[in-house]
């Protein structure tokens, strides 16, 4: 956002007014949305918001407006409310793959005992929680990663490091391993033994719309092998996962293990019941137990 600061060089923003005081969004979003137009401000970025109710010659009346301040190099920003902008053409995301996240997370939690799981943020982290409550499990071994997209990699290796003695499972996304790459590299030059590094591939950003990302355009266990991991897996079916989970018992970590997905979710998929800081206060809890 600073490059008209350095550079000089004006941007058109278009920013998502995601949890907009006096609107319901989640968790993440609340104190963003609270700061948005102010943050903003405090750059020195013009803004006009934007919602339901805005008409086209008050979109161009602020162009004009913006017009000389973009040509003198500074940026500007459209805050956009939620509804403001709609689209009526029907967009589907699909791939070939067959197994879906939450069969691949049973298969996981079936196996993972009483070892510790951080869960990528998005669908991945409710369908874990509702895994849990349907088995009747407690929920004090998963941390949820809540509004923290690519850095669920790094929040196990923390732990692992800490708890040398105990499994620790990261289960990631396509998207999110992308984005913050680099914490493979880390992960790798550490080389806890006892961290297992999961890749749900479904190749899109399924949490916010099923967006494509590349990772179906890269090998992502090469990456792992480069990085120093210890072993790389690849599962495209059940039968695959089943035979690559049961064969890593006792084997040293990291291990990285790819899994590809469908994107789709269940339509009655909930939320969690428990709020970001009782999911953590529970979670450290547990980890007090841990060695």
């Amino acid at each position: 956002m600073l490059n008209d600061k350095v550079y000089g060089i004006p941007c058109i923003f278009i920013v998502g007014w995601r949890g907009e005081p006096g609107t319901k969004d989640e968790p993440q979003h609340i104190y963003q949305g609270k700061v948005t137009v102010k943050l903003l401000e405090d750059m020195d970025i013009e803004t006009m918001i934007v919602g339901k109710e805005t008409k086209e010659e008050e979109l161009e009346s602020k162009i004009k407006k913006f017009k000389p301040i973009l040509q003198a190099g500074k940026s500007v920003a459209f805050i956009v409310r939620e509804g403001a902008l709609s689209y009526n053409e029907k967009v589907i995301y699909e791939n070939d793959n067959k197994m879906f996240r939450e069969e691949i997370l049973r298969r996981i939690t079936a196996v993972s005992g009483e070892d510790i799981i951080v869960s990528t943020t998005g669908k991945t982290s409710r369908e874990l929680f509702e895994i849990r409550e349907q088995n009747g499990q407690p929920h004090k071994y998963d941390f949820l990663t809540v509004g923290s997209m690519g850095h669920s990699s790094s929040i196990a290796l923390g732990i692992a490091l800490n708890k040398p003695n105990t499994r620790v499972w990261c289960i990631d996304g396509d998207g999110a391993a992308l984005m913050h790459m680099g914490a493979m590299a880390v992960i790798g030059s550490k080389s806890p033994n006892n961290y297992i590094h999961v890749i749900i591939n479904n190749g899109a950003h399924e949490s916010v719309g099923g967006q494509p990302t590349v990772a179906d355009k890269i090998n992502l266990g090469q990456i792992a092998l480069g990085c120093r991991y210890k072993a790389s897996y690849h599962a495209t079916n059940l039968n695959e996962l089943d035979l690559i989970l049961s064969g890593i018992e006792g084997k040293q970590g990291p291990i990285f293990i790819e899994v590809k997905s469908a994107i789709g979710s269940r339509d009655d998929l909930g939320r969690p019941t428990t709020t970001p800081i009782e999911n953590k206060t529970a979670f450290m809890a547990y980890l007090m137990e841990c060695d």
